[in-house]
């Protein structure tokens, strides 16, 4: 199994260097072609090997993934938090764990974090989801049938992408099927409302301000907030939407989950945790909310 999977990022790394080499950006085609070279290795192997570090771009190195083959044909990718400047794809916490090795095929994404880097980490993931699309497509797996979900600062990406890909929005890295669903743990809705902060919330200490960090110039954020909040991106077509956020964040104020669902006008469900903070939901609440999610993902 090792082996087949070495031959497979071997014959990635090759075919890369061919088309980068030409000065040209791959097209979806190009993809295809050679994930259907490499799908005898890759059905032989996507049963029981997971794969790392396949790139979805090549304008960074934090353009990768890792992919958790799960034993049916639906898909979650999932985006990881820390407040859109640090973290990284295996930070593998509660709320996606128990998804690794199971039913779900898992992509766990990294993208482009850091100070002033808004809004890169957003172009990348609608990038990967697109690599996903098609990877999917190519390999026997539902290209319908994936959900983004995020946590935190991933929360807000997961948002943030399922309203844009399920839009007719033009942007950057067009994908063909909206998601089948998002699930937001206690992700950020609304940029502006948080960079306002109310006086109860630790983010109002300048060392802890991470959406100032991640968008830098004060008066860039007006700007990206209305462009890439949640709140400002809801319309009609909209994929189901399930979050989960504790009343007593102070982190991400839970009236911002409130807010958010009560404008939904697509199928959407906010399930509050009493009295529990930021993503602190202990090991009973975690095992509600992944039952939870398992169940609004195959209905």
């Amino acid at each position: 199994m090792k082996k087949c999977v070495l031959q497979n990022l071997i014959l990635f790394k090759f075919f890369r260097a061919i088309v980068d080499k030409s000065g040209q950006r791959k097209s979806v085609l190009n993809l295809r072609l050679i994930i259907l070279l490499l799908l005898p290795n890759l059905l032989y192997a996507s049963s029981e090997d997971t794969i790392l570090d396949i790139a979805y771009g090549d304008l960074h190195p934090l353009q990768k993934m890792d992919f958790y083959p799960g034993s049916s044909k639906r898909s979650i990718m999932y985006l990881h938090g820390k407040g859109w400047v640090a973290g990284d794809k295996r930070d593998l916490y509660q709320g996606i764990k128990p998804f690794i090795r199971g039913e779900f095929n898992v992509f766990s994404v990294n993208f482009r974090v850091g100070h002033v880097t808004a809004p890169k980490a957003i172009e990348d993931v609608l990038c990967a989801y697109q690599y996903i699309e098609s990877y999917s497509e190519s390999v026997g797996l539902s290209p319908r049938h994936i959900s983004i979900m995020g946590r935190s600062a991933g929360g807000h990406l997961a948002l943030t992408a399922g309203l844009i890909i399920s839009s007719n929005k033009s942007h950057i890295c067009k994908s063909s099927y909206s998601p089948f669903a998002v699930i937001n743990l206690f992700g950020i809705t609304d940029l502006l409302g948080l960079h306002q902060y109310d006086t109860n919330s630790p983010l109002a200490d300048p060392k802890h301000n991470f959406p100032r960090k991640w968008i830098g110039d004060t008066l860039r954020v007006e700007a990206i907030s209305q462009q890439f909040s949640p709140i400002n991106l809801i319309h009609s077509q909209a994929p189901k939407i399930l979050s989960f956020h504790g009343t007593k964040d102070s982190v991400v104020p839970f009236r911002q989950a409130k807010r958010f669902h009560d404008l939904l006008e697509t199928p959407n469900e906010l399930y509050p945790m009493p009295d529990k903070k930021h993503g602190d939901f202990g090991p009973i609440g975690w095992r509600i909310i992944v039952s939870k999610i398992k169940t609004f993902l195959r209905s």
